[in-house]
């Protein structure tokens, strides 16, 4: 249960809508956004859960892209009225709904990834015409695979921002942490607003709090809403937990599946119980 737990949801996060921005005038998106120093990261998050970063100096530095086209194109209009120049995109992991499109929104930018390999020709081809099978050409209407850069885990500077890049290979996870700010992306740690109920809780949990033993005050996410880390760590815990009790007293997935989305009418993603929920119950 690991990497491929999220890779069978991945279709269902490309179609996932968006909810009017807050701050920004998009029509399908809202923004969070929390300065540290001269350095200002900006969430865009779809009301179903998806999420993009955004790293801003005096250029830009962007973390993954929402997946299909139309929040896309939302987000690249975020990005533009920034009005600064975008250094690089980086891409969190392999999963498809964070690169899909990456290269024809920033034509000319250099991508990187830690997982470029997974991106790169075959394997990113197949997944690219699987998520154009699945949602169309006007959803999906990218004829190619961003030519990603290898990225090594360690520090690596963009945009003149320090980046510590730490990848969990156990938990299929990956850490971005900027470690003078004290803000890390926790990707496959654990969400906030969305059902995506990875095992082992217990582990995901360890790493967050780990990280803010460490200082880290801001927490992102690649799916669901940011939020300061003591509060994100505390949101988590307690869906986990409730995961965990109603997998154990209701039976069935299905039952399961009821009482989650009884006990937290507001997430998005719901349909993403019917694919962890049987592997839960199966443990």
């Amino acid at each position: 249960m690991k990497r491929a737990l999220v890779s069978a949801a991945a279709a269902v996060l490309c179609m996932a809508g968006l909810a009017r921005a807050a701050d920004f005038s998009l029509s399908q998106g809202q923004v969070y956004s929390r300065k540290a120093g001269n350095v200002t990261l900006h969430d865009y998050v779809t009301n179903t859960g998806g999420a993009a970063q955004i790293v801003e100096t005096d250029r830009l530095v962007v973390f993954d892209v929402p997946g299909n086209a139309p929040q896309n194109n939302e987000f690249k209009a975020l990005v533009e009225s920034l009005g600064k120049p975008v250094e690089a995109v980086i891409i969190s992991h392999a999963h498809e709904h964070h690169w899909l499109g990456a290269d024809a929104l920033f034509p000319g930018v250099r991508i990187y990834s830690l997982e470029a390999g997974a991106i790169n020709g075959k394997e990113g081809m197949k997944a690219l015409e699987a998520a154009r099978a699945a949602m169309g050409e006007e959803m999906i209407p990218y004829g190619s695979v961003p030519e990603v850069e290898q990225l090594s885990a360690g520090q690596r500077v963009f945009g003149g921002v320090e980046y510590m890049f730490t990848s969990l290979p156990d938990l299929g996870a990956t850490v971005i942490a900027l470690p003078a700010e004290k803000m890390a992306m926790v990707h496959h740690l654990g969400y906030v607003g969305v059902h995506v109920p990875m095992p082992p809780f217990e582990a995901r949990l360890a790493q967050m709090k780990k990280l803010q033993s460490e200082g880290f005050t801001w927490f992102a996410a690649g799916h669901g809403v940011p939020s300061e880390s003591p509060l994100f760590i505390s949101r988590v815990a307690e869906y986990y937990a409730f995961v965990d009790k109603a997998v154990k007293e209701a039976g069935s997935p299905e039952k399961a599946r009821e009482m989650i989305v009884a006990q937290y009418p507001d997430y998005g993603l719901v349909p993403l119980l019917d694919v962890f929920l049987p592997m839960l119950t199966d443990k």
